[in-house]
């Protein structure tokens, strides 16, 4: 009750998507106060950066070692972003893989970096390659084989726009705020 107070002297509400109006709607706000269109990223210039990347015949290296097909995770190293969940499938894929299995690349920093860390130790295949921003980033998107977001909560999860824009195809938590709109099952991605 205290939100729709606060909200009833608001004039409208700039929401990512239609997925999210029921809440709005909810809080009081009538339809003609709602406005679609907040997280966007530069389509064209992951499109761009991610076609240069595949256009290198040169593998991906992060720190010495080079990495040839990888799944890919870009994000702040927080409890909410589930990075504990993608270790565990992680080692359960690389134990049970035919052949020579994808490595892990995990892009990005933060507060729970030395933990995601520690529990990595000990499964093979693990690369961090820190925080990439700009060409580097599109570089990692374009040589990937899927991004892989495991977020528990995220109001939105702007890489997945990232991903989708660099040709990727996305494998989603229903966490992410984006799920329901951007990740069509079995097309352009999957979630869980």
């Amino acid at each position: 009750w205290v939100k729709r107070l606060v909200h009833a002297n608001i004039d409208g509400a700039f929401i990512p998507a239609p997925s999210h109006a029921a809440y709005y709607r909810k809080l009081g706000f009538r339809d003609d106060q709602i406005v679609f269109g907040v997280d966007v990223v530069d389509n064209d210039r992951f499109a761009e950066g991610a076609e240069r990347a595949r256009a290198e015949s040169a593998p991906i290296k992060v720190g010495a070692a080079p990495v040839d097909d990888y799944f890919l995770y870009v994000g702040r190293f927080v409890p909410r972003k589930g990075l504990e969940t993608l270790l565990a499938a992680y080692a359960g894929y690389r134990a049970r893989a035919p052949g020579k299995p994808c490595d892990l690349i995990l892009v990005g920093g933060g507060s729970h970096l030395e933990t995601i860390w520690r529990m990595a130790t000990g499964i093979e295949g693990i690369h961090f390659a820190g925080a990439q921003f700009g060409d580097e980033l599109c570089r990692y998107y374009g040589r990937a084989k899927a991004l892989v977001v495991p977020s528990v909560s995220d109001p939105w999860a702007l890489v997945v726009n990232e991903g989708l824009a660099s040709g990727l195809p996305v494998i989603v938590s229903s966490g992410c705020g984006c799920a329901r709109t951007l990740v069509s099952e079995g097309e352009n991605g999957w979630c869980f």
